[in-house]
C-alpha cells in the first residue's frame, strides 16, 4: 500500500458576497506509492466530533490539491486524505487543523466625523491647518472643497489623508483662500460632510 499522504493544508476564501465559503486543500504526496502508481487521493471530512468520515468530492483527486465549498456554516470541520493504488487506500494523512465554517457578512458602516472641522480665523500669509477624523468600513474616500470646488494638493495645499485621519494644509493664506471649506466621507454605505469657515483677518 502508499505511504499516508501528508497533512492537509487549508485555505478559505470567501466568494464576493461572502456568502458559502470555498476552501482550497493541498497536501503534499505520499512519499512511497507501495510499489504501484498511486492513481488518486481521496479526500474526507467529518464535523468535529462525529465518527463519520464523508467523501470532499465525487471521485478521486488526481492532483494533490482540492477546491470545496458548500460545507454547513456553524460547524468546525477536519480533514483527511488517502491514497490509493492498484492494490488500495493508504493510511489516512495526519488530520488537518479544524476548519470553522461561518457565514461571514462582510461588515459595512457608515463613515462618521470623529472630529469635525472648526471655523479658523488666520492672518493673511498665515499657514493654517484644517483636521477631521474618520470612521466607516470600507474605509471612506475623503474629499476637501472649497466653497463647492473640490481641492487637490498642489503648491500651495496639501493633503494628507490615513489611518483615521486627514488634513488640509494651506501654505500661504491669501485673501481668496477666505470661504467655506468642506470636507466629504463616502463609502457604499453612506455618505457624510462636515464644514467651516476660514475668514482672514
Amino acid at each position: 500500500l502508499p505511504a499516508p499522504p501528508g497533512k492537509p493544508i487549508l485555505i478559505p476564501s470567501f466568494t464576493e458576497d461572502s456568502q458559502p465559503i470555498i476552501i482550497g486543500i493541498r497536501w503534499e504526496r505520499s512519499e512511497y506509492n507501495g510499489g504501484s502508481a498511486i492513481i488518486g487521493y481521496l479526500v474526507e471530512h467529518r464535523r468535529l466530533g462525529s465518527p463519520h468520515w464523508v467523501k470532499s468530492s465525487p471521485g478521486l483527486c488526481t492532483f494533490p490539491e482540492l477546491t470545496l465549498s458548500g460545507l454547513e456554516p456553524g460547524w468546525r470541520y477536519q480533514f483527511r486524505v488517502r491514497a490509493q493504488n492498484a492494490v488500495g487506500l493508504s493510511q489516512p494523512s495526519q488530520l488537518s487543523d479544524p476548519l470553522t465554517v461561518t457565514l461571514q457578512r462582510a461588515a459595512v458602516s457608515p463613515p462618521k466625523f470623529t472630529l469635525e472641522l472648526k471655523d479658523t480665523t488666520a492672518l493673511e500669509n498665515e499657514q493654517v491647518e484644517f483636521v477631521v477624523h474618520f470612521s466607516g468600513t470600507p474605509i471612506p474616500k475623503i474629499s476637501w472643497f472649497k466653497d463647492g470646488f473640490e481641492i487637490f494638493s498642489s503648491r500651495r495645499t496639501k493633503i494628507i489623508t490615513e489611518n483615521g485621519k486627514s488634513s488640509l494644509l494651506i501654505h500661504q493664506t491669501a485673501l481668496n483662500d477666505e470661504g467655506e471649506i468642506k470636507c466629504t466621507a463616502s463609502n457604499r454605505a453612506g455618505h457624510v460632510t462636515t464644514r467651516a469657515n476660514l475668514i482672514l483677518e
